[in-house]
């Protein structure tokens, strides 16, 4: 932790040996030049034609002229010239902050806007010595010309001998103090400030002094200031802001509420004008950064606006003034937009530097601080580190490379290192074990028919097409048939069909009652209960149609009409068809058919009309949007497409089997008997009659994943506009148990998520790895969308992984960081990132090193002096260590093309995991003859450009196949290490051994806090068992017949057996928990509770007698319940005889959502996690057999209970200050408060 800080501190304080910036006294004003060309510089530039006139301009946009005047500020005159190669020159105008430019009309001028510069060249004018010919970069013809009417400068043709085309440049001093803005906070001078661009839209200008909206009460009077919001109507204070001209540098101020430019009286006063030529504006900030204040001048540069503070009145008139000196706060405005601030930004384009003779130099990164390092003391450039190192350290380091001073970053290596450490981090084979986060899935997709391949999802694409055709003798098909004649009759007779009429697009048939009641008298047959009902949809007798709707085409025959799902039963669509006729005169059309519910028809008609429309449409069927509806409501609720196919069956059997019952009870009632009277009813799905068709699971799998699809952009929209205050980010894989798969393999391995306070997901991302490579990125997106809607930014975020994605997360600590350990991987000196400091010091620089603990978390406090002396210690420790370790090559990354020679040593790697170690071979050859193992038979292996030929010299998995030679790698060794492998497959690597990864599953964690920590008053807490509770503990002490211990863990425990459990005498003493501490932000990235505690209850044994104990504990030392909530639930329960103690283990779900909890400060945490784990780690389980003493808390256990001690002494998971966490959502009938 120290060393990341001491590296971040050694880069922010670089900048205090940075160059200085561009200053008039400090800088050569004209370089030096050959050939008479002017090098780069200020200069004022006069024309011969006018000997004793001077360039200049004052308003941005306007063309540049030459005048002999000397009342102009001397600024206005300047130019600074910027010399490039081939006489090519670009200039800038100084007192407007603008690039020269040729408009559209070939006009010179300072175009106002920050543009690219524009390129001219410089060429000697003969027989005039000092006078030069200024052209275009892009054709020698097209020169500056002087306009001798109007005094203007231009681009025209060449003509020789032309006085009004040659100008000399004449060196010039700083301009004068006069000419320059005074900046009111540092005291010192600055050039004049360039112009503002503003965003156009409506805004609300304010006075500066008053926050008072500037407001215009009618037309030709002047505007004025008031606060006064009753006596004026609103949208007096909105005014249009609106660009000008091609550059943009002008501006024009609109009145809302008139519909009338701002102008200029003859009084000096402005006001709302009609039938005038609008006035134009420029705004200047105030202050050179832009941020706020803006003055507004006219674009003539007669006055700027300001108060007229004399009147005193209740308003304060704003006229036109000029500026004597400073500008002053009545001078001064503020834009605001009608919905937030408006945003300025400076029009200035980059300044162009000016030659130096003097070599660009890396930066210092610890300049002030290097006494403090002998090694940096001692550092001489191109001489080797004094640093006592490793001698395979120098070994690896690239033939030929200059030594390097450390301390000097050049310029793109932060960069490059970044990139390369997050090579590392991702293709670590071994991160998610490390980090104790590793999942196991053993089987999860076994058994699963969701994801057992492709099979689930064969039928779904074929049954989106399918739809049972009906055969032409059937029911059904007689009876659309029929209905279609009787519709297209009725069309005839009245204009439109009858349901029209009646004021229904269904043509229903009779209700099986009255069905039944007909049949009775006439033949008694069921096939009148087989019809359903039929949508009739014909677009051109639709209210508001389009006129090209009259020419209908004609009517369905095969099919007559198109099935529809529905509950409880489906329908029939019927419409007629379009044509696009090509026979037309006027506009001849494309000549196709288009049916009535094709989305080219649907889209002409008005929105009420579309909406109207029932259905979704597949390829041969569609769905009813209600059941579409219905269906997607259960696809939230977890009911997916099989037991809703299954539903919507039941129901359409029952509904076929109550006609059933229906018609057989009317043939009782009316007396009709046998089978010659009483057709049979028909079956629900025999295609001549009923004809039932429940829509299948493919079916509906199918269409929902198309309705997903066409509604996804709307789903993302509301997405994108939820807000985002309070974060939680976690992977999650259950999902993807109901995902598709390639041949029964699952193509994402997690899904992570990005929830908000209301527990709606802002974001997710289907991911292949655990890694956190891509969360900076989408974190800076969502930042940005809520910077858009307007929402407030993510004030903290909730994740299982704090210390990762606060490395990925915090610009700070990812772009000023280097993490010494990670970058000793990155160099080959260790395996394992998470190394120990001091076992890394000793490695490298081969000396003894002993952290003092305990002294980080004493920053607040006065420092002892040997606490000064261990962090001197420390400090020139890592210094030397980044000394020893920055001069080497990298290893362990992709080889460069320039890589692959003879000797080079490589490492193979296997999907991530190193295989084995050698060289690269020189080859003759381009096959290499591999023998078959045990075969004695041999056979060919070629090398193209995609392989290369090593020589393995050590194995470090010999059972890793090797495909190209079919065998092992052990076997390619055994027969003489020759192998043919893919160039992607192998990495760099030193010659050095690297110090070996930690053998525990955990990795190495930082010490654990001394025993020291338990001394004192504490914060209190009760654990909830005692001595001589019922369940009887027994503290652990060690024997001879311990089989579970070895000699060493006796060795570590001996001065401890003496622990017992933590009481609760402790006396509540917060001398270090101050009110400070509790309002500190130690990190804005924290670690959920879940996670952490599930980190170490899933390394102890449920079997343990203290087990159910310890968990109960450890929640309760993490969470303080609220106490104010505490005491009006307790006297909730105590009114209505209800034990505590029973509530507690009864109704714990009611009592979280009535009792608010918290996780105390850092300080507190850890006190209390210490006294848990102190407590219960020695405790031997009541239920082991004699002679057998488990502890409780393994080996493993106790390295995770230390690295959760760390997170907890580090803020991780302490709650934030400031930050509500809970929500009210009422009050219940206890008049109780319900939080969420």
């Amino acid at each position: 932790m120290l060393s990341q800080l001491l590296a971040w501190t050694l880069g922010a304080l670089s900048v205090t040996n940075a160059a200085p910036s561009f200053s008039f006294q400090q800088q050569a004003l004209v370089s030096c030049s050959v050939d008479n060309i002017p090098g780069s510089g200020i200069y004022e530039i006069y024309s011969k034609g006018l000997e004793g006139a001077a360039a200049r301009s004052y308003i941005p946009g306007q063309p540049l002229y030459v005048s002999r005047s000397t009342e102009d500020a001397r600024s206005y005159k300047l130019f600074e010239l910027t010399a490039k190669d081939n006489n090519m020159i670009s200039l800038k105008h100084v007192g407007l902050e603008s690039p020269v430019t040729v408009d559209n009309n070939n006009w010179l001028s300072a175009s106002g806007s920050d543009e690219d510069y524009e390129n001219f060249k410089l060429e000697a004018a003969a027989g005039n010595p000092g006078y030069f010919v200024i052209h275009s970069a892009v054709s020698r013809n097209r020169v500056w010309t002087l306009d001798s009417g109007d005094s203007t400068i231009m681009m025209s043709e060449r003509v020789s001998g032309a006085e009004g085309q040659l100008f000399r440049f004449k060196s010039s001093e700083a301009p004068a103090q006069a000419a320059l803005t005074p900046h009111r906070s540092s005291g010192g001078f600055h050039r004049p400030a360039a112009n503002c661009t503003v965003k156009a839209g409506e805004y609300r200008i304010l006075d500066y002094m008053s926050n008072a909206p500037v407001r215009g009460n009618a037309v030709s009077q002047s505007i004025f200031t008031s606060r006064e919001i009753e006596a004026y109507p609103g949208d007096t204070a909105l005014w249009r802001i609106t660009r000008v001209g091609r550059h943009g540098g002008t501006y024009t101020i609109k009145s809302i509420a008139h519909d009338a430019f701002l102008g200029v009286t003859k009084s000096k006063n402005l006001a709302p004008m009609t039938g005038s030529t609008p006035t134009l504006f420029v705004f200047k900030p105030r202050e050179t950064d832009c941020e706020d204040q803006v003055v507004i001048h006219l674009a003539d540069g007669s006055g700027v606006w300001g108060l007229d503070l004399a009147n005193g009145t209740r308003t304060t008139p704003v006229e036109v003034q000029s500026v004597h000196g400073l500008v002053t706060d009545s001078q001064s405005f503020v834009l605001e937009l009608a919905t937030k601030k408006a945003t300025l930004r400076h029009s200035n384009p980059p300044r162009a530097p000016l030659a130096s003779t003097s070599p660009a130099t890396d930066l210092p990164r610890n300049s002030t601080v290097a006494s403090l390092f002998h090694s940096r003391a001692a550092y001489r450039a191109q001489s080797s580190v004094t640093a006592e190192v490793n001698t395979g350290a120098a070994s690896s380091i690239a033939p030929g490379r200059a030594l390097r001073d450390p301390s000097r970053i050049e310029p793109g290596s932060a960069a490059q290192i970044s990139q390369r450490l997050d090579y590392i981090r991702t293709h670590d084979e071994n991160s998610g074990i490390a980090m104790g986060t590793a999942t196991i899935d053993d089987s999860l997709f076994e058994g699963d028919e969701a994801n057992s391949g492709d099979a689930g999802l064969a039928p779904a694409s074929s049954d989106e097409e399918e739809d049972p055709e009906l055969q032409p003798q059937s029911a059904l098909s007689q009876y659309l048939y029929s209905a279609k004649e009787r519709i297209r009759k009725e069309e005839k007779q009245s204009g439109m069909p009858a349901c029209y009429h009646r004021g229904d697009f269904f043509d229903r048939p009779r209700h099986p009652v009255f069905a039944l009641q007909r049949a009775s008298s006439h033949e008694f047959t069921p096939t009148p209960m087989y019809s359903c009902d039929i949508f009739v949809w014909l677009p051109h007798l639709l209210p508001r149609q389009p006129v090209a709707f009259k020419c209908a085409c004609g009517w369905n025959d095969n099919p007559v009409a198109r099935r529809v799902r529905r509950l409880p039963e489906d329908y029939f669509l019927i419409t007629n068809r379009f044509i696009c006729d090509a026979s037309r005169h006027n506009n001849t059309g494309c000549g196709n058919n288009y049916q009535g519910t094709d989305p080219i028809i649907l889209a002409q008609l008005p929105r009420f009309l579309q909406e109207a429309y029932p259905a979704y449409h597949s390829q041969r069927a569609a769905i009813d949007k209600i059941m579409m509806w219905m269906f997607n409501s259960c696809i939230v609720k977890r009911l997916g497409p099989s037991p809703f196919s299954d539903l919507a069956s039941e129901i359409q059997h029952r509904l076929h089997a109550r006609n059933e019952l229906m018609y057989y009870s009317a043939a009782e009632h009316y007396e009709f008997y046998g089978t010659e009277q009483i057709p049979q009813f028909s079956k629900f799905s025999d295609p001549l009659g009923y004809a039932g068709s429940p829509p299948s699971v493919g079916y509906l799998r199918s269409m929902y994943t198309s309705y997903i699809t066409a509604h996804r952009t709307y789903m993302d929209r509301a997405q994108a506009a939820l807000p985002l205050d309070i974060a939680k980010a976690d992977h999650t894989f259950d999902v993807l148990k109901y995902m598709g798969g390639i041949k029964g393999e699952t193509v994402w391995k997690a899904m992570y998520s990005i929830g908000n306070q209301w527990e709606e997901v802002r974001a997710h991302s289907m991911t292949l790895t655990k890694s956190l490579s891509f969360v900076r990125e989408m974190m800076v997106s969502i930042q940005e969308s809520l910077r858009r809607i307007g929402h407030p930014p993510t004030q903290i975020l909730y994740t299982d992984s704090p210390q990762s994605l606060l490395a990925i997360s915090d610009p700070l600590h990812s772009s000023r960081v280097i993490d010494l350990l990670e970058y000793a991987k990155l160099t080959g000196f260790v395996e394992d990132p998470k190394t120990s400091l001091h076992a890394l010091i000793g490695h490298v620089l081969r000396r003894s090193y002993a952290p003092r603990p305990g002294i980080s978390e004493r920053w607040a406090l006065p420092c002892a002096k040997q606490d000064i002396t261990a962090l001197y210690l420390e400090t020139s420790s890592v210094w030397q260590l980044w000394n020893a370790i920055s001069v080497r090559e990298p290893v362990g990354l992709p080889l460069e093309s320039n890589q692959y020679t003879p000797g080079m040593p490589i490492t193979l790697v296997q999907s991530l995991k190193p295989v084995a170690r050698g060289f690269i071979t020189s080859h003759t050859e381009p096959v290499l003859v591999v023998p078959l193992a045990n075969s004695g038979e041999t056979f060919r292996i070629k090398i193209t450009a995609r392989h290369c030929l090593i020589t393995i010299t050590e194995v470090l998995v010999p059972q890793a196949m090797h495909k190209l030679h079919r065998c092992t790698i052990g076997e390619v060794q055994s027969t003489g290490g020759l192998a043919v492998v893919s160039r992607t497959q192998l990495r760099s690597r030193s010659l050095t051994p690297a110090l070996p990864a930690s053998r525990t599953v955990f990795g190495y964690s930082q010490p654990a806090p001394p025993s020291s920590a338990l001394e004192g008053d504490h914060t209190q807490f009760q654990i909830s068992y005692q001595p001589n509770s019922e369940i009887r503990f027994e503290f652990w002490s060690p024997t001879s017949e311990d089989e579970f211990m070895s000699e060493e863990s006796d060795e570590e425990i001996e001065d401890n057996d003496e622990h017992l459990p933590v009481s609760s005498g402790h006396g509540h003493n917060s001398t270090e928990t101050s009110i400070a501490e509790a309002q500190k932000y130690w990190s804005r990235v924290l670690d959920d509770a879940f996670h952490f505690m599930d980190r170490l209850i899933r390394l102890l044994s449920k079997k343990h007698s203290a087990f159910k104990h310890f968990c109960w504990d450890f929640s309760a030392a993490i969470f303080i319940r609220d106490h104010e909530d505490l005491k009006k639930v307790r006297a909730a329960f105590e009114a209505r005889g209800i034990s505590w103690d029973y509530a507690l283990r009864a109704m714990a779900d009611a009592l979280n959502r009535r009792i608010r909890r918290f996780i105390p400060d850092r300080i507190t945490l850890y006190k209390r996690l210490s006294i848990l784990f102190q407590s219960y780690q020695d405790i031997v389980c009541s239920t082991q057999k004699p002679g057998i003493h488990a502890r409780f808390f393994s080996s493993e256990a106790r390295e995770m209970a230390d690295r959760l001690l760390d997170t907890a002494k580090r803020g991780f998971l302490s709650d934030p200050p400031n930050i509500p966490l809970y929500y009210v959502m009422g009050t219940d009938r206890d008049g109780l408060t319900v939080y969420r």
